[in-house]
């Protein structure tokens, strides 16, 4: 379940009915690609009195305003600037003191993402949520800042393969940048996305210690992911995100589809050289799969 931040609760009248809102905002952050690209997003949700997600989209338009009282030119997506979606979602996560893989069951979730490109400023934020009956909403957010430097996980060290037992066993190379710098707090996030036509539908997220460099999905696990995706006629694709503590600055790596994550890449830094690097990457993989 995501963090709940900054809750407001509005009464509104649909439909000759009148109920709650809960307007969540969930995350202001910055965004950075493998590709070289980067953005901010903010995304939020809308709940009712009783918890419930809102399963349609009841909103007219959002506007978003720095902490200069200025008015944000949101990026447009699909001629809004706002996308509403329905995701349905699979959460795990890696237990360090146990050493267990703990994995939940798939969930549906409804929320709101917009994405602008100016740079963010410490201060507060705040959100006028238009909704297509009744009077606008706005609610507050900080960004305490400032951003830490943090590098991407290449897609290029990625290597999964199913053991004897048809476990998922997928393994990444983590920085020398991110296990040199001791005071820099971050985790990893796992995920096996469903997409159809480009367009994105849930995914198996797990939740990784940054220095751990792998994932370890049970059989019975990835058979639920492999069932949904075909009830949702998607095709599955792995990435990483990293992201620090204060979930303010996360980088991505590509999304690659799952079928071809079984080649060993032989050119990790992409200098049109086998070299060293490479060397040793090919040297953990052999290990493994000798394991």
């Amino acid at each position: 379940m995501k963090k709940m931040f900054f809750i407001i609760m509005y009464f509104f009248a649909f439909e000759s009915a009148s109920f709650a809102i809960i307007v969540d905002w969930q995350a202001l952050q910055h965004r950075k690609l493998e590709n070289g690209d980067e953005f901010n997003r903010i995304s939020f949700a809308l709940f009712d009195d009783d918890h419930n997600y809102l399963t349609e989209d009841l909103l007219s338009s959002v506007t978003l305003y720095d902490p200069d009282g200025i008015s944000i030119n949101l990026s447009d997506i699909n001629g809004k600037k706002y996308e509403f979606r329905r995701t349905e979602t699979l959460y795990g996560n890696y237990n360090g003191n146990t050493g267990q893989w703990i994995y939940g069951e798939f969930a549906v979730e409804y929320y709101y993402v917009s994405n602008f490109p100016d740079p963010l400023k410490i201060g507060t934020y705040k959100l006028t949520v238009n909704f297509l009956k009744g009077e606008p909403v706005t609610t507050e957010r900080q960004f305490t800042g400032p951003l830490a430097d943090i590098p991407v996980i290449s897609s290029d060290s990625f290597y999964l393969r199913k053991d004897n037992e048809n476990n998922i066993i997928w393994k990444w190379s983590v920085p020398d940048s991110i296990n040199n710098n001791l005071n820099l707090q971050t985790s990893v996030r796992a995920s096996v996305n469903m997409y159809k036509n480009e367009v994105y539908l849930g995914e198996l997220y797990v939740t990784v210690p940054t220095h751990l460099g792998y994932l370890f999905v049970p059989s019975n696990v990835y058979q639920k992911i492999e069932a949904k995706s075909a009830e949702l006629g998607a095709d599955l694709r792995i990435g990483l995100h990293l992201r620090t503590a204060d979930n303010l600055n996360r980088t991505y790596s590509d999304n690659i589809p799952l079928n071809q994550a079984d080649k060993v890449k032989l050119d990790i830094n992409n200098d049109g050289k086998t070299g060293l690097e490479e060397a040793i990457h090919v040297l953990k993989v052999v290990s493994d799969i000798k394991k």
